[in-house]
C-alpha cells in the first residue's frame, strides 16, 4: 500500500517527483529542446556567416549579444523594452477580449451574424497599418495610437476564429444545453466556450505574431519610443550594431510570448481528448 501512494497519490512526496519527472523528460520538454537547439544553430550560422563575411556592417552574432547585454546594463534598452512589453500586453489583452467576445456573440447569434458579418467582412480587409497616420492625427503621437494599431491589428484572427467554431458546435451541444435547462450565463461558462476553447486558442496564438508586428509598424511611425522608435532611429543613425540588437530583442520578445502562451495552451487544454 505504501509503494502504491509513493507512485500515484496525489499528496504523497513520490507522486510530487514522478510529475516533476514527466514534465522534465515529457514530450513537451523534448520539443522545448529541440527549439532552443534549432534557435541555438541559427545562431551558430549567423556567426560563420560573419566571419566569412568580414563586413562591420553585418556583426557577429557574440558581438551583437554583447551590444544587447552593454544597452541593457548601460543603456536605455531596458526602459525601451519595458515601453513595448506594456503596449504588447495592452495591445494583445484588448484584441483578445473584443475578439472573443464579438466572436462569440457572432457564432452563437444568427441575427447578429446575419446584420454583422458583412461590416466585420469589410473591416477586416482593411491594412490597417495604412490607417496609422490617420490614428497619429486623431491621438497623436504615444501609447494610445500603438495599442489601437494593435487593437485593429490583431482583433481580426481571433474575432474569425472563434465565430466560425462557435457556429459549427454541433447541435446536439445546443440540444444538451436546452435539456438540463441552464442559465444563459451558465450556459456559457461552462459549455459553450469549453466547446470551442482549443479554437480561441488557436486565433490568440496567431493574434500574439500579428501584435507584435502592428507594435513594431505602430513605433516605427507613431512614437517616440518602444523597440520599433529604437531600431529606426538606429538605422537612420547607421548604427548597425544597435540595429541588429534591436532586432535580435524583439526577436526574442516574439519567441519568449509564443513559448509562454503554448505553455498556457497546453494547461488550459489538459485533460482534453486529442
Amino acid at each position: 500500500m505504501t509503494t502504491v501512494g509513493l507512485a500515484g497519490g496525489t499528496g504523497a512526496p513520490g507522486g510530487r517527483v514522478g510529475r516533476v519527472a514527466s514534465r522534465l523528460t515529457g514530450p513537451a520538454a523534448s520539443r522545448s529542446a529541440l527549439g532552443l537547439t534549432g534557435l541555438l544553430a541559427a545562431f551558430a550560422v549567423w556567426q560563420w556567416t560573419s566571419l566569412l563575411v568580414h563586413n562591420p556592417i553585418y556583426p557577429s552574432a557574440t558581438s551583437a549579444l554583447s551590444d544587447i547585454g552593454t544597452m541593457f546594463t548601460g543603456g536605455n534598452l531596458a526602459s525601451v523594452v519595458g515601453v513595448s512589453l506594456v503596449r504588447l500586453g495592452l495591445g494583445f489583452g484588448l484584441s483578445g477580449l473584443l475578439g472573443v467576445g464579438l466572436g462569440l456573440l457572432l457564432g452563437y447569434s444568427r441575427t447578429a451574424r446575419d446584420y454583422l458579418s458583412s461590416v466585420v467582412d469589410f473591416l477586416r480587409s482593411i491594412p490597417f497599418p495604412l490607417v496609422l497616420p490617420l490614428l497619429v492625427l486623431l491621438a497623436g503621437l504615444g501609447t494610445s495610437t500603438v495599442v489601437m494599431l494593435v487593437v485593429l491589428t490583431a482583433l481580426w484572427p481571433v474575432l474569425v476564429t472563434t465565430a466560425d467554431a462557435a457556429a459549427s458546435v454541433d447541435p446536439l451541444v445546443h440540444d444538451v444545453v436546452r435539456a438540463c435547462k441552464l442559465s444563459r450565463a451558465r450556459a456559457f461558462r461552462r459549455v459553450l466556450v469549453p466547446a470551442i476553447l482549443p479554437e480561441i486558442l488557436a486565433g490568440l496564438r496567431v493574434a500574439v505574431g500579428v501584435s507584435l508586428a502592428a507594435l513594431v509598424i505602430a513605433e516605427m511611425i507613431g512614437s517616440s519610443n518602444g523597440i520599433g522608435y529604437f531600431i529606426v532611429n538606429a538605422e537612420s543613425s547607421y548604427d548597425s550594431r544597435a540595429t541588429f540588437a534591436g532586432v535580435v530583442v524583439l526577436g526574442g520578445i516574439g519567441w519568449l510570448a509564443d513559448t509562454a502562451f503554448l505553455a498556457v495552451e497546453r494547461r488550459a487544454l489538459r485533460g482534453r481528448p486529442s
